[in-house]
Parts: C-alpha cells; structure tokens; sequence
C-alpha cells in the first residue's frame, strides 16, 4: 500500500513504459464483454475489495473481474494516448479526476443514469468520478513522550515545543504540509482553502529545524513508534494497522482537525466495457457492501448511509464518521489539482532556503 498516496506526475511515454504495457497486455488478453480489468493500489485494502466487491459482482453478474495492484496516473496517460487502454475500472486520486485540463481527456464521463449514488454526498460525485472509500490524514504521537502528561490534543500543539518537547515529522511534500502549518497557526476549518501558502511556510519556519521531513509514508508510523518522533502527520490507516498488529504499540493519533481524502472510481478513457464498468461501479458504492468493507478494513466508506449499519466503535475507527461530526476538512481536489506542480518547486526551493 506504500504507492497510496503518490504525488501528481508528468507522463512520460518511454520505451520502457510501452514494454511494460505489452506486458500488462498478456495479463488481461483474455478479457472480453463478460470481463472487467479492476486497478488499484493493491495490499490488504485491494484484498478486501475481491473479498466485498468482486466476487460478490462476479456471481450476481456472471461477469469477470481481474484486478491488478500498481495504479498511478502515468500508466493511465499512456495507456490512453496509445489508445491501448487495458484497464475498465481505477480507483483514482481525487485530484486526477478534478482536474479540468485533464479530466475528460483521460477518463469517461459517468452516465449517473447507470450509477446508483444514494447516500454518496454531492462533493463526491464528480463528471468523471464518484467517490469510494475515505482516508484521514492525522496527528499521531508517541504516547511514552508523554506518558504522565496531558497529550496533544490539536495540530497547534505541533508547535508547541515547551509544552510537547520532541522532534516533529512531516511529509516532505506541499500537500498536507501546507494546511497543517494553517491549521496548527490557528485557521479555521472553514477558511483554510484556498491556502494561504505564504502564511504557512511563515508558521513552519518557527519550527523547521526540528522537523524530519520523511518521504515515504510507511516511515511516518516506523519512526513514531521507534521514538525517533514524538509527533508527526500520518496517515488513521496507518496508526490503526500498527495497533491492530501491536496493540501495545506506543501510538495514538488526534481525530481532530485531520484531512479527509477520497479515492475516486474511473473509467479511463477508451475503455471498451464502459456499460460494464459502470455496473461495478454502481456495485461498490451500495451501502452495505461499503459498511462490511469498511468494518474489515478502517477505510471509510463514501456512502454515509454505510455508517447506519456500524456499530459506534467501528464508526469510531472511520473517517467519513468523523467528517460527518464536524471533525476533519475535506481536501480541496480541485484547488491542489491546479497548484501542486508549482507548489511543488515552491515547496523544494524553501526547502534549501
């Protein structure tokens, strides 16, 4: 699952790229009308998606479902620029399919005639996605950092280092940085976007020096639970896959003030089975199949009638349950799809200041 959370990338159609794509050809050369090509992130979560979705749609439709791991955005371009398109159904990045110089060019507009969106919010129905599981970005702390004292309660605690000494992590990268340097600065939920970018690298720099700046997410939780951090941004997967492991780990995590971010369902453009991609789609998104989903696996289902069917310490884990409380911000898709490529040199160049 370590791919989860790539970053927006330029495609680049290479020799080595197409060559994978031949590849990739042999796996789904015997997908026909009654077969659908599923791409995702791969890892437990994808496992549970055969166990939940899949196999359930196959026997109801008498239609094949090949799911392959190892999605990202380049694939998608090339494949469609090649006019090659092997895959029917992505679980996209929110900003892949808010993009507006990008969107239609590379994935199908959805027929919502064809789609059974009750209990999808409206923000999570998009021209060219819907929305499917829910992810948070939080503040997880050392709990033996602390043990005696009161814990961090908010991200203004992040800078706070009389009160929570220790050092910081951070990802190395614009998204989610930036909105945790206004939330811990005192902005509201409600104001933070668009981001005040300049007032953010201003709350940071108090603190620079004594933050690790990781650059991949498996390292957030590795180096919290080792002590190396006292606190840092992770991921509420993360945090709860560590403790459902090791429930003694010395780990906790703050719900409040988080990011919650969603995976979106796509059909990349060209897809021969578009009628049938469809009918997975409208699949995944029942509120049952997504409340059993979600109590196997801590991601947050898309369809808030899902949370009716959980009992409350399975919503507790959620991070659609605590959007719903007023808790966390939903990330803006569509003001980072029109600024991470420029936030990002801005981002590496104060990073060397």
């Amino acid at each position: 699952m370590n791919k989860r959370f790539g970053v927006w990338t330029k495609s680049l159609l290479s020799g080595v790229l197409v060559a994978a794509f031949c590849a990739a050809a042999g796996v789904v050369a015997s997908a026909d009308e009654n077969t659908l090509v599923f791409a995702g992130w791969g890892g437990d979560w994808q496992k549970a998606e055969r166990t939940y979705f899949f196999d359930s749609f196959e026997k109801e439709t008498g239609i094949r479902v090949i799911d392959l791991p190892d999605l990202n955005l380049s694939k998608i371009k090339a494949m469609v620029e090649t006019n090659n398109v092997e895959w029917d159904v992505v679980q996209a990045l929110g900003m892949w399919v808010s993009n507006k110089d990008h969107a239609d060019e590379l994935f199908e507009r959805l027929d919502y005639g064809m789609i059974n969106t009750d209990g999808i919010p409206e923000a999570l129905r998009a021209p060219n996605g819907v929305g499917v599981a829910t992810f948070a970005m939080v503040l997880a702390y050392n709990t033996n950092a602390f043990a005696g004292k009161d814990p961090p309660a908010k991200w203004q605690d992040m800078w706070d280092m009389e009160k929570f000494p220790g050092k910081r992590g951070m990802i190395n990268q614009p998204r989610y940085a930036l909105e945790a340097g206004l939330i811990g600065g005192g902005v509201t939920k409600d104001q933070l976007y668009p981001l005040d970018v300049d007032k953010s690298l201003a709350h940071w720099k108090q603190i620079k020096d004594k933050v690790l700046w990781w650059d991949q997410w498996p390292q957030s939780i590795t180096l919290l639970a080792s002590g190396e951090l006292a606190m840092t941004l992770s991921s509420q997967g993360r945090v709860l896959s560590l403790l459902q492991k090791e429930p003694n780990a010395p780990v906790a995590m703050v719900w409040n003030d988080g990011i919650m971010t969603t995976d979106f369902l796509a059909i990349p453009k060209g897809s021969k089975r578009k009628e049938n991609a469809q009918k997975l789609i409208s699949w995944m998104l029942d509120a049952k199949r997504q409340a059993d989903y979600a109590k196997a696996t801590g991601v947050g289902p898309s369809n808030i009638k899902a949370l009716d069917s959980l009992s409350d310490d399975v919503k507790e884990t959620l991070p659609s349950y605590h959007y719903q409380k007023g808790e966390l911000v939903a990330f803006d898709n569509v003001w980072w799809a029109a600024n991470l490529k420029n936030l990002t040199d801005r981002w590496n160049q104060w990073k060397l200041q």
